[in-house]
């Protein structure tokens, strides 16, 4: 992007072309109309030139305000954006790992007694007054389950 050129390079450039608008005026070349004009158009461009000398330095001292400002917000935000892909990726290394399960003691677990469903029938027909039917009182009326299935089958 080009520079803009220097507002004192602009000035100085201004009163050249003020002073060479003054030769000519001088020489007498012009007509009265023509002398006329040109004086306007020097009065109404003095004018301009003495609104942008005022303007121009309080626009941009605006503009290096609103820069400044602009520069701050870019600041922060950067600062935010970092903060964020910091907070990111410690929650991407986070998901990365699995969760552990926590150890669990060693329970030792008893041996159950092959005999107990038959003694739990025994005791709760007992005390509801049943009897076991007297083919199912023999001890090895139940049998293997794997021989009454191959039994059926």
């Amino acid at each position: 992007m080009p520079q803009p050129p220097d507002f004192q390079d602009f000035c100085t450039d201004f009163r050249r072309l003020r002073g060479f608008i003054d030769e000519v005026r001088q020489t007498g070349a012009l007509n009265p109309i023509e002398r006329q004009r040109l004086e306007e158009l020097t009065a109404e461009m003095d004018k301009q030139f003495a609104d942008l000398q005022e303007t121009y330095p309080q626009a941009v001292a605006a503009l290096d305000k609103q820069m400044e400002e602009t520069r701050a917000v870019i600041d922060k935000t950067q600062g935010d954006i970092a903060q964020t892909q910091s907070r990111l990726d410690e929650m991407m290394k986070a998901q990365a790992a699995p969760p552990t399960a926590p150890e669990m003691p060693a329970v030792a677990l008893e041996p159950i007694d092959p005999e107990l469903g038959r003694t739990l029938r025994r005791e709760l027909l007992e005390r509801l007054g049943l009897q076991l039917p007297e083919d199912q009182r023999r001890q090895d009326y139940y049998g293997d389950v794997w021989e009454s299935r191959d039994q059926v089958s």
